[in-house]
C-alpha cells in the first residue's frame, strides 16, 4: 500500500514503488480448533494518485492506494493468517481504489472478530511484525493464563518503525502501518468479511524544520527521537539533506506524548535538543513545526577552543589540563548548567574563565563556578561598550572568582596592560563574586575600568580583595561607571581602603542609585565608606551622587575613618547624598567618621545631604563624628531635612558636638535646615541652642543618649 496526500487544488505526481509479492507462511500464535477455508473479500480505500506529498493545511489527511500483491495480516483469536491484494479497481470503475483480498483462513470460527493489519512493504516487515506479535502474546499469556486471544493493544505494541531517513520517499515506500476491524463470515464455501472495512493509518507524519536559536538552518545528519519506543534514530539521507538541509520528515505514533528530539549536526561538539511537552498527534494526519533547537555542550569533551553560540547550553567541567579558551559569541544568549571552569593557571592561557566577544546574556541553571585562567584575568569578562546580562532564579548559583588583578565579574590587568570591561547587569540568580588581589568582586580589576553595574534582582554577594570595592572600582586609577540597585538582595564588602559599594582607594565610580531591593550589608574596608568612596591615599578617591529612593539598607558600615554612607578618609569625595524614600535601618561611621556624610580628614568631602522622604532608623557617627554631617576635620555641605520624611534618627559619637551637623572642632558643614526653619547658617554653632521642639513642621526630640529624632508634626 502506498501512502498518499491529496491536495484539493493540485494533482500530485505518481510514485510507483511496489511491494514484494513473496508468499508468507501462515503462522499460528496458539492452537485453535477450526477449518482451513479459502478467503476472498474487498477492502475500501480512497481513490487518488499514488504517493505521498508534503503537508497541506487544506487537506492534512494521509490517504493511500492499494498495490497488487501487497500483504495483509488477518488476526482472529490467537491465529495470524496472511492474505494478498489480488486486484485493485482502477480510476474508471465505479469503485476506484477498492482492493480484492485473497488467501486462506485457518482455524475459522463463524462471526469471529478479525483485525486487518498492514505493516508496510519493506523487506521482512511482515515476518518481523508476526514475530513481535507472537512474543507479545506469549508474554501476556505467561503473565495471565486466562488470555486466549490477541488484542488490539498487543497488535499496536508490535508496530515498529525499523528505519527512517527523514524523507517522504522512504515513508511512502515502507512505513505505512494500518489497522481495521471486521467480522469473519462464510458465503458459498468462502470466508469473507461482514463489511468492506477501511484500514486507517496508526501513525502521524511530522514535517520538522530544524533551526538553531539564532534561526539558522541545522543540517542534521541524525535525529534521535527520545522516549518513543517505536522510533529511535532517524538517519538523514545525504542527498535530501543537501537539497533541503533543515527539513526532516518523521513518522511517529499517534497519541499524546512528551517528544524530545536530539539532532546531530556534522562533527560538531554537543547535541541540539528540543522538547515538546504533551504534544497530541492524531493517526493519519500530517503536522509541521519549526523546531528551535538548543545545543548542549559538555565542556569536559572539548578538544579545542570553543565559542558558544546563541541558545547553547554549557555543562560539565573545563579542567586545568584542557587549556581551551571558552567564549560567548556577540549577542548570544547561553545557559550555564552545572558548569565548573577551574582556571588553567598557565602562561599560555591568558584569558578569563568566560570571555564575551560582545554583548551577551548568561542564564544560570544549577550550580556553576567560573575562575579566571591566569594572572590579571577576571572570572567573567565583557568588552568595553558591551553589556553582560546574568539571569536565573534564587536557586541557580554562580561563583565567579578573579585571578590576581582580575575581578570576579568585570575587568582585569595583565602585567600593567588594562583589560577593561563594559556594562554588567544582574537580573537574577544566586551570585557570589570575589575579586583577585586588588580587584572588585563585581567591577574593576586592578588599575582597569568597567562600565555601569546594575542589579535588578537575585542574591548577590560581592567581595573585593586588596585595594578594591566589593561592587565598584579597584586599585589606584581605576574607574567604574554608575552603580544602580533596584532589586534583589545584596551583600558587599570592600577590601583594604575600599568601599563596600563604590570606589576603591584613589579610584573612581559614578553615581550610586538605590531604588529597591535589600542591602543586607555594605561594609567598607579600613578608611573607606560602606556606601560611597574609598580612601584617598595618594590621590582622590571619588564617587558620584548617592541617591536612595527605595529599598531597604539593613546595614551600611564604614571602616575607621570612613562614613557609613558618604566619603572615606583622606582625599576622598562623594557627591550629593539624596534620600527620598526607602528604609535605612542602620548606617554607622567608622572611628571619627559620620554615619551619613564625610569621613576623617580636612580633604574628605561630602557635597551636601538632602533627606526628603523615607525612614532612617539609625544613623550613628563614630568618635568625634555626627550621626548625619561631618566628623573631626571632615567637610559636609548643606543639610536639608524636609517634612515629607517618615522618621530620621541620628546619634552622635563619643566626644562629638552634634548628632546632626558638625561633628567636632575642625569639622565643617554648610547650612542646616529642618522643615522651613534654618537652624544653622553655616558660620557658627552653639550646641546648647538646640532644644527639642517644632522646627518648621518637624518635631525634634533629644534623648539623653545624644540621639536626635525628627518626625513630621501631626
Amino acid at each position: 500500500m502506498k501512502i498518499k496526500h491529496i491536495f484539493s487544488l493540485a494533482v500530485l505526481a505518481v510514485m510507483t514503488a511496489a511491494c514484494s509479492s513473496e508468499d508468507i507462511t501462515q503462522q499460528q500464535a496458539a492452537s485453535q480448533s477450526g477449518q482451513t477455508l479459502p478467503f476472498k473479500a474487498t477492502i475500501s480505500n480512497s481513490a487518488g494518485t499514488r504517493g505521498l506529498t508534503a503537508p497541506s493545511t487544506e487537506n492534512p489527511d494521509i490517504t493511500a492506494t492499494w498495490v497488487v500483491d501487497e500483504q495483509i495480516a488477518l488476526i482472529h483469536g490467537a491465529t495470524i493468517d496472511v492474505v494478498k491484494v489480488e486486484s485493485v479497481e482502477d480510476a474508471t470503475s465505479a469503485t476506484p481504489g477498492v482492493a480484492t483480498l485473497s488467501g486462506d483462513i485457518t482455524n475459522y470460527v463463524e462471526n469471529e472478530k478479525v483485525y486487518l493489519v498492514y505493516v508496510g512493504c519493506q523487506s521482512g516487515a511482515m515476518d518481523d511484525f508476526k514475530t513481535a506479535l507472537v512474543q507479545t502474546f506469549d508474554a501476556e499469556k505467561s503473565a495471565d493464563a486466562t488470555i486466549t486471544a490477541i488484542t488490539e493493544d498487543m497488535i499496536k505494541a508490535s508496530f515498529k518503525i525499523l528505519y527512517q531517513d527523514g524523507t517522504l520517499t522512504t515513508i511512502n515506500n515502507g512505513l505505512d502501518y494500518r489497522l481495521a476491524t471486521s467480522t469473519l463470515t462464510k458465503t458459498n464455501g468462502w470466508v469473507t468479511l461482514s463489511d468492506s472495512p477501511k484500514l486507517n493509518s496508526q501513525f502521524a507524519i511530522w514535517k520538522l524544520t530544524l533551526k538553531n536559536a539564532s534561526g539558522a538552518a541545522l543540517a542534521a545528519t541524525q535525529l534521535d527521537v527520545i522516549g518513543v519506543e517505536a522510533v529511535a534514530s532517524v538517519k538523514i539521507d545525504a542527498s535530501t539533506a543537501a537539497a533541503d538541509p533543515e527539513v526532516v520528515y518523521v513518522m511517529l505514533p499517534a497519541g499524546t506524548a512528551d517528544y524530545r528530539f536530539d539532532a546531530t549536526v556534522g562533527t560538531e561538539v554537543g547535541t541540539y535538543t528540543v522538547t515538546h511537552n504533551g504534544v497530541s498527534l492524531t493517526a493519519g494526519k500530517f503536522y509541521q513545526s519549526t523546531l528551535t533547537m538548543t545545543k548542549t555542550v559538555n565542556l569536559a569533551r572539548l578538544e579545542a577552543a570553543y565559542e558558544a553560540q546563541d541558545g547553547d547550553i554549557l555543562t560539565g567541567t573545563l579542567d586545568a589540563t584542557q587549556k581551551y579558551k571558552l567564549s560567548i559569541a556577540d549577542n548570544a544568549t547561553i545557559t550555564l548548567m552545572d558548569v565548573t571552569i577551574v582556571g588553567a593557571d598557565d602562561f599560555d592561557c591568558q584569558w578569563a574563565g568566560i570571555n564575551c566577544v560582545g554583548s551577551a546574556t548568561i542564564i544560570l541553571k544549577g550550580t556553576n563556578s567560573v575562575k579566571g585562567c591566569f594572572y590579571g584575568y577576571p572570572g567573567i569578562h565583557v568588552p568595553e561598550n558591551k553589556t553582560l546580562t546574568i539571569k536565573g532564579t534564587d536557586s541557580d548559583k554562580l561563583t565567579a572568582i578573579g585571578y590576581d588583578d582580575g575581578a570576579g565579574i568585570g575587568s582585569g590587568n595583565f602585567a600593567g596592560f588594562p583589560i577593561s570591561c563594559g556594562n554588567i547587569v544582574i537580573n537574577g540568580g544566586d551570585i557570589t563574586a570575589t575579586g583577585g588581589n586588588n580587584s572588585a568582586g563585581i567591577g574593576c580589576g586592578g588599575k582597569s575600568d568597567c562600565g555601569d553595574i546594575t542589579i535588578n534582582g537575585g542574591i548577590v554577594t560581592a567581595t573585593g580583595k586588596g585595594n578594591a570595592a566589593g561592587i565598584g572600582s579597584g586599585d589606584k586609577s581605576s574607574t567604574c561607571g554608575k552603580i544602580i540597585i533596584s532589586g534583589g538582595t545584596v551583600t558587599a564588602e570592600g577590601g583594604f581602603s575600599s568601599a563596600g559599594i563604590g570606589s576603591g582607594p584613589s579610584s573612581e565610580c559614578g553615581d550610586i542609585t538605590i531604588s529597591g531591593g535589600t542591602i543586607t550589608s555594605a561594609k567598607g574596608g579600613l578608611r573607606a565608606a560602606g556606601i560611597g568612596s574609598g580612601s584617598g591615599l595618594s590621590s582622590n578617591s571619588i564617587c558620584g551622587d548617592i541617591t536612595i529612593s527605595g529599598g531597604i539598607i539593613t546595614s551600611a558600615k564604614g571602616g575607621d575613618g570612613g562614613a557609613g554612607i558618604g566619603s572615606g578618609f583622606g582625599d576622598s569625595k562623594c557627591g550629593k547624598i539624596n534620600i527620598s524614600g526607602g528604609t535605612i535601618i542602620s548606617t554607622t561611621g567608622g572611628s571619627e567618621a559620620a554615619g551619613i556624610g564625610s569621613g576623617l580628614s580636612s580633604s574628605s568631602i561630602c557635597n551636601g545631604i538632602t533627606i526628603s522622604g523615607g525612614t532612617i532608623t539609625s544613623a550613628k557617627g563614630g568618635d568625634m563624628a555626627a550621626g548625619i554631617g561631618s566628623c573631626k576635620e571632615g567637610i559636609c555641605g548643606k543639610i536639608t531635612i524636609t517634612t515629607e520624611i517618615i522618621q530620621v534618627v541620628a546619634t552622635k559619637g563619643n566626644d562629638a558636638l552634634n548628632s546632626i551637623g558638625i561633628g567636632t572642632d575642625g569639622g565643617t558643614c554648610g547650612e542646616i535646615q529642618f522643615g522651613s526653619v534654618q537652624v544653622f547658617d553655616g558660620t557658627s554653632w552653639s550646641p546648647s541652642t538646640m532644644v527639642a521642639g517644632n522646627y518648621g513642621g518637624l518635631n525634634l526630640t533629644i534623648s539623653t543618649t545624644d540621639t536626635w529624632t525628627l518626625t513630621p508634626v501631626p
